[in-house]
């Protein structure tokens, strides 16, 4: 077997059969991973997002928590249809009481003096006196009206009582359990309901100053940041097909790389990642303008065709330089405005074309669109891969992967794709399906599999061979008075919307089996939209 050449990954030695084996740098043996995110959560947006992102082939991330959102009805839905994945949205303004053990609102938190509330339970808290300002004791800057926070400043405030002491790495005396027990309120009924572990997270306030003792339970965080314009982040670790080890910075130049180690893919990095833009962000830095944001929008699709294809020179192609694209926006708000609270015009159009801009620089390639937590998953349970042993068995092969065990193995739910050029050996020519552990297989070409695994698998030949599916449905629907027959080529998962005179979004029908054919009678069929999402995520939407 030769090198597989064109596709990304780590080259591994592997055994007699082949000469070795690619640990792909993206799942599926993709040429990049893309993601959208948000971090708010109401209903009648959730379904005008879901509705686009099925109609622009993507996936997003919702980071939500146990306060609010689990509650909502649909958060399960939404997950176990595919087109929004959930994360974890930290509540860095509470903890739980060391004192009471009560979940609440840190005392002080938001003030800029202390008050009684404060002096009961920190030590250095003075009531009537203002807060600590300059750098706490791990040399971060002092928010006043945003401390203390988890960790650091949380040890320094209260004498060593809570918090964590990061130049020496002592907890302090409550063993954390202010941040713990917050953590379970928060976290253990999203994952209840959802029926998974959350592995990232983002931070409330954009205060990520708790990554240092978060670590310790999630593999990646997003915070704040994201670029309006210029070199933006895309790392997505090493990157090692031609055997080399160079940062996978690659939106940034090679001597903006030399020069800032930082810039590749540490531990930190993973805790504290900024997004590649923040579309949003990008409308509002310059202000509305007298066309409400069209300016701004229309410089920043130029600007992300600069990011996508790259511009020869200091900006690489995200499809050359393997990267992953993460952008950030407070799209569940959008049909109030681009502020939190709703003041600055209806910017719901401009985020639609800025998603059918995004789709559109992707078709030509093969993109990895998943979720938040897929995508750092996969980085994780990619870079743990030490061997790849392949082994003959009866009708087909045995693949086993030795891996570094993780102390958080069990949070990692993506599976690890392995590519493998069968050419020259005896299973030149053959075709394949899953059999044992094995997730299934990608054809890329006549004799060349990316096969999707967790541990140990086994791939059977087979006649024709059972493969992932990568092309969009393709489907109708037909209605009749308040009936609806809905099909599509494939099998698929199928939500039905309504779209009212003010362009909200409200769902009819849902159905997270996959079939290829529904008969439903509805409630409602004033201009209905039908979405379609396939086993791997390929999506359409159809207008009646």
């Amino acid at each position: 077997m030769g090198r597989v050449l064109n596709i990304p990954g780590r080259w591994i030695p592997a055994s007699d059969i082949v000469v070795g084996v690619l640990i792909a740098d993206h799942r599926y043996g993709a040429e990049a991973s893309v993601s959208v995110s948000n971090d708010a959560y109401q209903d009648a947006s959730m379904f005008w997002g879901e509705m686009l992102f099925f109609k622009n082939n993507l996936k997003a991330t919702t980071f939500i928590n146990g306060d609010e959102a689990i509650w909502r009805a649909k958060t399960v839905d939404f997950e176990k249809t595919g087109k929004i994945q959930h994360s974890l949205y930290l509540m860095t303004d509470k903890w739980a009481n060391p004192i009471t053990g009560v979940y609440e609102v840190i005392p002080d938190y938001y003030s800029s003096t202390w008050t009684a509330l404060g002096a009961a339970v920190f030590t250095g808290a003075v009531a009537g006196q203002p807060k600590p300002t300059g750098l706490d004791g791990n040399g971060q800057t002092i928010t006043v009206t945003r401390y203390p926070n988890h960790g650091q400043q949380m040890y320094d405030v209260s004498g060593g009582s809570y918090g964590y002491n990061v130049a020496n790495n002592t907890i302090g005396h409550s063993n954390l359990s202010e941040f713990n027990q917050m953590l379970n309120v928060t976290r253990n009924p999203v994952e209840l309901a959802i029926g998974r572990k959350l592995i990232t997270l983002a931070y409330r306030n954009g205060i990520s100053n708790s990554w240092t003792i978060a670590k310790n339970n999630f593999l990646g965080g997003r915070n704040s940041g994201g670029r309006t314009s210029g070199a933006a982040l895309t790392s997505y670790g090493f990157k090692q097909s031609d055997k080399s080890v160079k940062l996978g910075e690659f939106f940034y130049s090679d001597a903006q790389i030399a020069a800032n180690p930082n810039l590749g893919w540490t531990y930190t990095h993973h805790l504290n990642r900024q997004s590649t833009v923040q579309y949003e962000a990008s409308l509002t830095a310059g202000g509305a303008g007298s066309d409400n944001y069209l300016t701004a929008h229309n410089n920043f699709k130029a600007y992300l065709t600069t990011l996508i294809n790259g511009n020869g020179s200091s900006i690489k192609s995200l499809f050359t330089s393997s990267g992953w694209y993460q952008e950030f926006s407070h799209w569940a708000n959008m049909k109030n405005g681009t502020g939190w609270t709703g003041t600055k015009g209806d910017i719901r159009a401009l985020y639609e074309d800025y998603l059918s801009h995004l789709s559109s620089l992707l078709n030509d390639h093969f993109v990895f669109k998943g979720g938040y937590d897929e995508i750092v998953g996969y980085h994780t349970n990619r870079d743990s891969v030490l061997r790849v042993d392949l082994y003959s068995i009866s009708g087909g092969l045995k693949i086993n992967l030795r891996r570094n065990r993780l102390p958080i193995d069990d949070l990692i739910i993506c599976p690890i794709t392995v590519i493998i050029d069968f050419t020259g050996t005896s299973f030149e020519g053959k075709n394949f399906k899953p059999s044992k552990n094995c997730i299934g297989i990608r054809k890329i070409s006549t004799n060349v599999y990316a096969i999707d695994l967790t541990d140990n698998c086994e791939i059977l030949e087979d006649s024709t061979g059972v493969y992932y599916d990568f092309t969009k449905p393709t489907a109708t629907a037909v209605l009749s008075g308040n009936n609806l027959t809905i099909t599509s080529n494939i099998m698929t998962k199928t939500v039905v919307y309504t779209v009212d005179g003010n362009g909200i979004v409200s769902e009819v029908s849902r159905d997270n089996e996959f079939v290829t054919s529904r008969h439903l009678t509805l409630s409602n069929t004033t201009n209905l939209k039908v979405g379609f999402v396939s086993a791997v995520g390929e999506s359409i939407l159809i207008e009646l």
